[in-house]
């Protein structure tokens, strides 16, 4: 558990250790009870939208997930690498979204809602962002050009991490773009 920075743990010594070794950060270890992404399916049934942000161990739940034919419409991740994508595509999800949260206090939340109920709200670094339906629909991409965005992306951090500042979460879907053009995504 990092004692400084409360987004900041992790169950991956070489993360901690990364840490340590940049940073004035301190960590203490703790044990906590685990659960499988089955047995959360099979307790509280299989969410429209799967948030994973577990800081170095998305591709775990990822990999649960590939073995479970249960699928949630709509899945994010943090995203550390393109073994991120490539393990939602075997997982059945076929378009994907790269969303860079740096920027997610300049989105405009605007009426009316694809879905739901409209929620007036201001992202800050804090939050994910929209989610689902609400993305932009022309910014599905799939997974070869969602790769290539994301290699972009690192390349221009690379040369200069002014010019790309933040971090991205990968948004994906099984819906089809046609299923998305449509109106309800919760039939």
């Amino acid at each position: 558990m990092n004692q400084q920075k409360d987004d900041a743990h992790t169950t991956r010594e070489d993360l901690v250790a990364a840490n340590l070794a940049v940073s004035a950060f301190t960590y203490e270890e703790r044990v906590v009870e685990t659960i499988t992404l089955g047995k959360i399916f099979d307790a509280h049934g299989v969410p429209y939208y799967l948030k994973c942000d577990i800081e170095g161990v998305d591709e775990e739940v990822l990999n649960q997930l590939v073995l479970d034919p249960r699928r949630p419409k709509f899945i994010s991740c943090e995203l550390s690498d393109i073994g991120i994508m490539a393990r939602m595509f075997s997982a059945g999800y076929r378009l994907f979204q790269i969303v860079n949260q740096y920027w997610n206090p300049a989105i405009d939340v605007t009426e009316p809602a694809r879905e739901g109920r409209f929620a007036p709200v201001q992202f800050t670094g804090h939050m994910t962002g929209l989610f689902g339906l609400e993305l932009p629909q022309h910014k599905w991409l799939t997974l070869d050009e969602a790769v290539h965005l994301y290699q972009t992306w690192i390349e221009l951090r690379r040369i200069d991490p002014e010019f790309a500042p933040g971090w991205c979460d990968c948004h994906a879907t099984h819906l089809s773009r046609e299923e998305l053009a449509g109106s309800n995504a919760f039939a």
